[in-house]
């Protein structure tokens, strides 16, 4: 990956004594990278137990629908992963119960 001319450092005078830097790291979200939000009940489908992946941070089209939780769960666990169910967060919607995650890819160095 290379980096905007913009975004470039300025060179340093030949006279100074080089510098060993760390890598860069890349925290971006892969774009592939799949979760799955599992909501109970929210006010689009107030009859359901509803799972909507996300596909690289960002909430797909892609949406289940199931009688309860238990129904969800047992889905989730048999998709390739691993995937780990995640509680709501502080903040988060309260029908959302759990973000489902697929393992952590580790980070890119350029």
């Amino acid at each position: 990956m290379s980096v905007p001319q913009e975004q470039q450092p300025e060179l340093l005078p030949a006279s100074l004594p080089p510098v060993d830097l760390p890598p860069l790291v890349d925290l971006r979200i892969d774009e592939g990278a799949k979760g799955y939000a599992v909501y109970d009940r929210p006010t689009d489908y107030p009859e359901n137990v509803v799972v909507r992946m996300f596909l690289g941070g960002r909430p797909s089209q892609h949406v289940w629908l199931f009688d309860n939780l238990e129904q969800a769960r047992d889905v989730l666990s048999q998709l390739p992963g691993p995937l780990t169910p995640l509680p709501r967060m502080p903040g988060e919607h309260p029908s959302i119960v759990e973000f489902w995650m697929g393992e952590a890819r580790a980070p890119i160095y350029t």
